[in-house]
């Protein structure tokens, strides 16, 4: 059993040890916005939606077929849940998401040095981390603070109801910013600097390390048997590393919604340079590396498009949004590469260099221009900020060899190879749903030997759609690269 506690919906699938999904439920969770800016949610709920979709999925198969082997996670990173001595949440949980501790990184900054802080734990400064939540909790929330037995995270809280027990896996505790990612412990200068210790942490293991078996009381609510283990979850990005196949050195997953994120496996860790740099991680695999960056908010655009170019007057119906797709991918092969002149960059988002412009841009806009051509510059546009973004991943020394696409762009049938050629590299869309929830089936598996990384559900892979970079599209592409670029440069000419 593999479950996905993401940040707004629970996903659970069973699976059959050749990998066939013989059960799967989901539901959504809410996030809640007390104040601008803020994001909170209530652990209980994440809980009550594991335990209902567990339920249903295990509903799907026969009574005598429920023999469930293991259970493992794949969780949303970053989020901070402080517990007092009874293992009780003592407030919502602080998301990832949120931005009140934005302010705290100065006072932080003050303590230790964000150059040092970033070579030990692998992330840059950030107010979206545990390290900041804890600060802020301390500052605003004192009563909490001292209260607070354990500051956990959305993987050790949700294995510590499930078994009893606590650990934390190193892709989640990286997050954090109070890990130290080369030595695999909790980072004492780190802990120090906002008053904690490395005994209100969860231990330590492996993702896929078996932590337990389910308690008596988790498999009552769970419709399971006490003799069902538990193994040590995953960052979700890196459990859907796992379940896209992406473990090898030079390969990168591509999880595209409206934020996109890259997440390049590598041999070793490796840090970059510049506020640029990407977040160091372990991987989910043992003995290999990873480096998450996003692209947040690209998505937007293509929203943007389909709401407002595409939709009549008065918005579309759910059936009519559904048509809008199908034109594009219908209508954009059509154009040609260069949509016509026309270039986008994305409303929001993309590289980071791009905070120096505030907001998106149409540049070659002419009157012939067709809502064909916009769509392709709007997909274009996302392409040339990726590449951007690749270009700088590899001056820090990760090269990257070829994309692994999951998410809502890798339904279309045309996106994905216009990815192909604008970055120069073979992309593949896997053909399976749900890539962390897989991966997090993939992690009980190999925790209890039933299979390796290598050839976890081999079975049931399916047929893949691969896209291999056309040379003349390349070299077209390269060109308007260029263009792409001296357009950006003038619109911060005019900043």
């Amino acid at each position: 059993m593999g479950i996905d506690v993401g940040t707004t919906r629970v996903k659970t699938l069973l699976f059959d040890l050749d990998g066939r999904v013989v059960g799967q439920a989901g539901q959504n969770v809410r996030l809640n916005r007390p104040r601008e800016g803020w994001a909170d949610q209530d652990p209980e709920e994440l809980w009550q939606a594991l335990v209902s979709t567990a339920r249903t999925a295990l509903s799907c198969v026969e009574p005598g077929e429920r023999h469930v082997l293991g259970i493992s996670l794949s969780t949303q990173g970053g989020t901070t849940i402080p517990v007092g001595a009874d293992m009780r949440p003592l407030r919502d949980a602080i998301s990832w998401m949120d931005r009140r501790a934005a302010g705290m990184m100065a006072e932080l900054g003050a303590t230790v040095d964000p150059e040092e802080t970033y070579r030990l734990t692998g992330w840059r400064f950030s107010g979206l981390s545990a390290w900041a939540h804890i600060a802020w909790l301390r500052k605003f929330e004192p009563e909490i603070y001292g209260a607070a037995r354990y500051f956990l995270q959305v993987n050790d809280y949700t294995i510590y109801r499930l078994t009893g027990a606590l650990c934390q896996d190193p892709s989640n505790a990286g997050i954090t910013r109070l890990y130290d990612v080369v030595s695999d412990v909790w980072a004492e200068t780190a802990l120090d600097a906002i008053g904690i210790t490395q005994e209100q942490l969860s231990p330590l293991a492996p993702s896929g390390t078996p932590v337990g078996r389910l308690s008596a009381e988790a498999a009552v609510e769970l419709g399971l048997s006490s003799d069902t283990w538990v193994m040590n979850g995953a960052h979700d990005q890196y459990a859907a590393a796992l379940g896209a196949g992406v473990i090898y050195p030079g390969q990168v997953l591509l999880s595209c919604g409206t934020a996109w994120v890259l997440l390049v496996t590598t041999a070793e860790p490796v840090f970059g340079s510049g506020s640029g740099a990407m977040g160091v991680s372990r991987h989910a695999v043992p003995a290999c590396w990873g480096a998450l960056r996003s692209m947040a908010g690209v998505g937007t655009t293509v929203e943007w498009y389909v709401d407002t170019i595409l939709a009549p007057l008065g918005g579309f119906s759910a059936a009519e949004r559904s048509q809008a797709f199908e034109f594009m991918n219908l209508q954009i092969p059509e154009v040609p590469p260069g949509a016509n002149g026309l270039f986008c960059l994305p409303v929001d988002g993309g590289h980071a260099l791009r905070t120096r412009v505030r907001g998106g841009a149409l540049s070659g806009l002419r009157a012939d221009h067709t809502k064909a051509d916009m769509g392709r510059a709007v997909l274009e546009g996302i392409g040339y900020e990726l590449l951007w973004l690749i270009d700088t991943i590899e001056s820090d020394r990760m090269p990257i060899r070829s994309l692994v696409m999951v998410g809502g762009a890798s339904r279309s049938s045309c996106w994905p190879q216009i990815i192909a050629d604008i970055t120069g590299r073979p992309l593949t869309v896997p053909a399976l749903e749900e890539a962390g929830a897989r991966g997090a089936a993939k992690m009980a598996g190999i925790g209890l030997n039933c299979f390796t990384a290598e050839n976890a559900f081999e079975a049931a892979r399916g047929s893949d759609r691969q896209f291999d970079p056309e040379a003349a599209a390349v070299r077209r592409y390269s060109e308007l690269f260029q263009e792409y670029r001296l357009i950006f440069d003038s619109l911060c000419n005019l900043a």
